[in-house]
């Protein structure tokens, strides 16, 4: 399937079960499941419902995932009867080898819903969260409806000595309620959608007897109380109601986190938003917004106590590493940032995208910038891994190629760093900023007066504006100043570089008066230099050239006097008592 586009957001947690010998899944099943995929083809006209194996993100609990999700499937065979066909394993793996995934793949929740909603009729879904506790496995499963907005969810616990397959079964019975009332909560949403407020809260309530806790039969009653202008009270009771019975119904608690800002109730808008960020941990829109109003609300730690404390409970799942990555970030603590970062790289590397690696340097680029703590040589070494990772993954991302001539430099090979941003120039000619790193890098290691040198000074010069130019001319007058001290003076390249200096500069910026004067100064001391060659050769070219730099000198001069008033004026009145000695010269030697 070529061409395919991944998720929106990526959501897929791929864990291989444990010794069945199975092959890796191919690229997509890192992406999840692309939008307008060929759907599965089944051949029945009863309503279908799929039962996944509960998700995991410990590879060691792969074989018990499976184990547990056959019993599920086996019993709720038997509860559903003629009501709903249950996907058998042979249309699961067929399901699952049509979006490239292998048999008994171990899906996210998210991801068994996409993948629900892409098998024709599958109208219900039970998706499920294993962990393993101290007498062993505990699953939170979740009966939803693959467009519901609220479900119906049971946690249980392994009894000791249980067969994993008599687990799943058990898991199954405990959704009974769920799977019973269904069909009366959906008609409630049926009927609220053509204004049939009353057989609408007769349907709620028919399925509020068979299933208390019906996540979306109080959902359907909260929509009703909202529809008839009943008092805020009552949408949030059956809101509350809803989470209750759902504790992963996004929709309700995105209605109580608005109710409750708007009556300015921070403590139970935090306490939601808590509530919001363990439900859907990588929603990243959802996140900007939460971090936004924890920092106002002076609660910046919520989020990274919200992942830390999920991680207690499963210290391997990669969407609550990643949360807290962006939750340390949110409150500039890079290094812990980073701990999350690679820790989640060593447990899923497979799903990690490009923005995931755009992520990964971008933080590892702040932690180097970090005063307290102080960066590590170690940091260091992560940020030119992380930027050679992306760099694999987008090897022709201006942004990435900026990210990679940095890495270069911090690893000191500057060669390398130098033909990644000639790449840059070819990719983006409208950015001066690497080919002016360039000019500095290569002025630190005074090799300015390289061929190097002049294709990236040439660059900023044709295609920069002004303030680029600029800050070429500043560099350019930076590198000047070690060949215009008394013991390390080099006349002709101080001339050299601060001309250009000087050609580049904005002249009413910050750099052309001083780079005017020093090269006032350069010229001058140059033309004294040659004047003894001069004298001694009696030579007219000399006597020419020095002429040439004693009048460059004398406008350079002119025009940076106000760098040091007074050293200009007696070098000025200098330039008039050399003037007639070189003009002595030319006439003397040029018959």
């Amino acid at each position: 399937m070529s061409g395919i586009r991944a998720l929106t957001t990526v959501m897929a947690l791929l864990v291989l079960p444990a010794g069945l010998g199975l092959a890796a899944a191919g690229p997509l099943a890192a992406q999840g499941i692309p939008k307008g995929a060929r759907r599965v083809t089944v051949t029945a006209n009863t309503p279908r419902m799929l039962v996944a194996n509960p998700s995991t993100s410990s590879a060691a609990d792969s074989a018990a995932s499976v184990a547990i999700g056959v019993g599920m499937r086996k019993r709720m065979d038997k509860i559903v009867g003629s009501d709903y066909q249950v996907l058998t394993d042979s249309i699961m793996n067929e399901a699952l080898k049509q979006y490239d995934f292998p048999p008994n793949a171990i899906l996210s929740p998210a991801l068994n819903i996409q993948l629900a909603k892409n098998i024709p009729s599958t109208k219900l879904v039970v998706t499920s969260t294993m962990t393993r506790g101290g007498g062993g496995h505990a699953v939170t499963a979740r009966l939803v409806g693959t467009t519901d907005e609220a479900g119906y969810v049971v946690s249980l616990g392994q009894e000791a000595n249980q067969a994993l397959p008599d687990f799943g079964g058990k898991i199954a019975d405990a959704l009974e309620p769920g799977v019973k009332s269904v069909g009366d909560a959906r008609s409630c949403m049926e009927q609220l959608d053509q204004k049939k407020f009353d057989k609408a809260t007769d349907a709620a309530n028919k399925a509020l007897k068979t299933a208390p806790n019906s996540g979306l039969a109080h959902y359907c009653l909260a929509q009703i109380a909202r529809a008839q202008s009943r008092p805020i009270g009552e949408v949030v009771q059956q809101l509350q109601a809803t989470t209750k019975g759902d504790n992963q119904s996004l929709a309700a608690y995105s209605q109580l986190a608005d109710i409750y800002q708007a009556e300015k109730d921070t403590a139970k808008t935090v306490a939601i938003f808590s509530d919001l960020l363990r439900v859907a941990p990588t929603n990243q829109k959802l996140r900007e917004n939460i971090f936004k109003y924890l920092l106002q609300a002076g609660k910046p730690d919520v989020a990274k106590d919200v992942a830390d404390s999920g991680l207690k409970i499963d210290p391997a799942n990669a969407d609550l590493l990643d949360l807290k990555s962006n939750a340390c970030a949110f409150l500039s603590d890079f290094k812990c940032a980073m701990e999350a970062i690679n820790q989640r790289w060593q447990l899923d590397s497979v799903r990690s995208d490009t923005l995931f690696l755009a992520k990964a340097v971008a933080f590892s680029e702040q932690r180097l910038a970090d005063t307290m703590p102080r960066p590590t040589k170690q940091d260091t070494l992560d940020y030119i891994s992380w930027v050679r990772r992306s760099a694999a993954k987008s090897p022709n991302n201006p942004q990435v190629l900026a990210s990679l001539v940095r890495a270069y430099g911090f690893a000191g090979q500057p060669d390398s760093a130098l033909a990644i941003t000639r790449k840059l120039m070819a990719v983006d000619s409208t950015n001066v900023i690497p080919a002016l790193a360039a000019v500095q890098s290569l002025a630190a290691s005074k090799q300015l007066d390289s061929t190097h040198a002049g294709e990236f000074i040439t660059f900023v010069q044709r295609h920069g504006d002004a303030t680029a130019k600029d800050q070429l001319a500043s560099i350019l007058l930076t590198a000047s100043v070690p060949y215009l001290q008394p013991d390390t003076h080099d006349w002709a390249r101080a001339t050299g570089l601060l001309k250009q200096s000087v050609a580049l500069a904005d002249p009413k910026g910050k750099v052309a008066t001083p780079a005017n004067y020093y090269l006032g100064v350069a010229n001058f001391q140059y033309a004294a230099e040659v004047d003894g060659q001069t004298e001694k050769q009696k030579s007219c070219d000399l006597a020419k050239q020095e002429a040439g730099l004693l009048s460059d000198s004398r406008n350079a001069l002119n025009l940076g006097k106000a760098q040091n008033a007074d050293q200009a004026a007696k070098l000025l009145g200098y330039l008039d008592q050399f003037d007639k000695r070189v003009a002595s010269m030319q006439k003397a030697y040029c018959k």
